[in-house]
């Protein structure tokens, strides 16, 4: 008789004089999945009837589990401690450098204010501002709160100032935010718990379309490339009643540049655009290769390679 034969012969043996025990076994229906399931059995001994294993036993496979569900969470803590610390060095970082490019007088136009000139531009902007909204939220976590603690989130504002938008959006202010909506019954939830975000378009619109007045005439005036700087604070002194002070005049100075700048972008965009379809254009109908097409259209050697990588992109 081989060792494996001795082996089945001895576990069988086993079997037989348990079962000279049990009187029966009832198994009950499971509940759950995967390593959650349970399904429960219930003994009955010989002579004594029903045995329920003491509810304070906990066997070595359940030890060994609880062991390693601790060791899990407690690197998934560890783990989430040393991302909130990464993204809280990085913010601290980026803050440090738009301070010093701020003192330094080197901030650009899209991070002295998200000005759109744009409406449509290839996108909803409101989808944007969401996204904003959303990734404001997101970033508070290992710097407002950590763990759980989600009720500490901060509400968050997403402002876009909209130079040339259609017509029928001229001179309007517009919020989109979270709202509760009962769909059965009224089970109210405080404000505070849903409204988190909040985004705000303001239009412009000129002096000729209807509500030119309030916030949106007074931005139209300080974003105005037709209005002198000297024009600017005498509006904003005798029809807003600001006090042209040194600092006001600073602000009043930056949105100045601010509105050039932006209007300069917006030349340069086109362009680009324009050079980009006439390259195109050039390919396309006449064969061309690139090069070619730029050199036919004089496009200057510093700028090739900018229209070279827009033209890979698309």
């Amino acid at each position: 008789m081989t060792e494996w034969q001795k082996m089945i012969d001895h576990w069988n043996a086993d079997q037989v004089r348990m079962a000279e025990f049990i009187e029966k076994i009832i198994v009950h229906e499971g509940s759950g999945r995967g390593k959650q399931r349970r399904q429960r059995l219930d003994f009955y001994f010989n002579f004594i009837g029903a045995f329920e294993v003491p509810a304070d036993i906990v066997t070595p496979m359940e030890q060994e589990a609880e062991r390693r569900q601790q060791e899990e969470q407690t690197e998934k803590e560890e783990y989430s401690k040393v991302l909130a610390q990464a993204r809280y060095e990085k913010r601290k970082q980026e803050r440090r450098e738009f301070t010093a490019r701020k003192r330094a007088g080197l901030l650009t136009t899209e991070e002295q204010v998200e000005a759109q000139n744009d409406f449509y531009p290839g996108y909803p902007l409101i989808k944007r501002g969401i996204y904003y909204c959303c990734r404001m939220i997101s970033s508070q976590y290992g710097r407002e709160f950590t763990g759980p603690h989600y009720e500490k989130i901060k509400k968050v504002y997403s402002i876009w100032i909209c130079m040339k938008p259609p017509q029928y959006r001229e001179n309007t202010i517009t919020r989109y935010r979270l709202v509760e909506e009962h769909l059965v019954g009224e089970g109210k939830e405080p404000v505070r718990n849903y409204d988190l975000l909040s985004i705000i378009m303001l239009c412009l619109g000129g002096p000729n379309g209807a509500n030119y007045d309030g916030v949106l005439r007074m931005l139209d005036v300080l974003l105005s490339n037709e209005t002198s700087e000297a024009e600017k604070r005498k509006i904003l002194q005798d029809d807003y009643d600001i006090q042209m002070t040194q600092t006001m005049e600073r602000e009043v100075s930056v949105m100045c540049n601010l509105s050039k700048g932006v209007e300069e972008k917006g030349i340069a965009k086109g362009h680009a655009e324009r050079a980009l379809s006439d390259l195109r254009n050039l390919m396309e109908t006449l064969g061309l290769t690139i090069e070619q097409a730029m050199a036919a259209l004089k496009v200057p050697e510093g700028e090739r390679q900018k229209y070279m990588d827009l033209l890979e992109r698309q």
